[in-house]
């Protein structure tokens, strides 16, 4: 592999990245993440990045503009397949595939430690243990922790950098109010 040529291709991704990370901020940009590296200078090995959105419109502006920077990368959205298609559509792409998980769309209100369930598979590694997210709820209910202070523990355990903070601060909200 040409490492200058991936060196250089990385901070072009990188810096679109940024730019529309910070275009999209008041619309709904979560969290950018780099992972592997303290940073493009002096980039040395492939390294990964996450672009966490809690809203479908920044999303799709997000795969539009790498879609128009045609910078020949893969892009992999993880989403409900709708708003996968419709991230495709609107940046005027064609998915090439789609990776299926039974996930927990239709996981019942009942079931025991649900907030804690939905907390622990927001890392796609499966590094934060339903204890630890249950822990936090608790310490959340009890006004032990913030909701920021939960998160952000909680987030420290993800690896793949993809936890997000929005989606966690919803569902520690929805969990103080629910007895289950």
């Amino acid at each position: 592999m040409d490492r200058s040529w991936s060196s250089a291709l990385t901070r072009k991704f990188l810096s679109v990245t940024v730019a529309c990370a910070i275009r999209h901020k008041t619309d709904g940009v979560a969290e950018l993440r780099l992972r592997n590296s303290a940073g493009t200078d002096g980039m040395t090995k492939p390294t990964t990045f996450a672009a966490i959105f809690d809203n479908r419109e920044a999303a799709e502006g997000f795969v539009r503009r790498l879609a128009e920077e045609n910078l020949g990368l893969s892009i992999n959205v993880s989403s409900s397949l709708a708003n996968g298609l419709g991230c495709c559509k609107s940046a005027g792409v064609v998915r090439h595939s789609v990776g299926y998980s039974l996930g927990f769309e239709g996981l019942p209100d009942n079931v025991p430690n649900r907030h804690a369930v939905m907390l622990a598979t927001m890392c796609g590694h499966g590094m934060i243990s339903q204890a630890f997210a249950k822990k936090m709820i608790d310490f959340v209910k009890e006004d032990r922790r913030t909701p920021e202070q939960a998160i952000a523990a909680l987030g420290r355990f993800c690896s793949c950098g993809i936890f997000n903070p929005t989606r966690a601060r919803r569902i520690i909200e929805d969990a103080r109010t629910k007895a289950f």
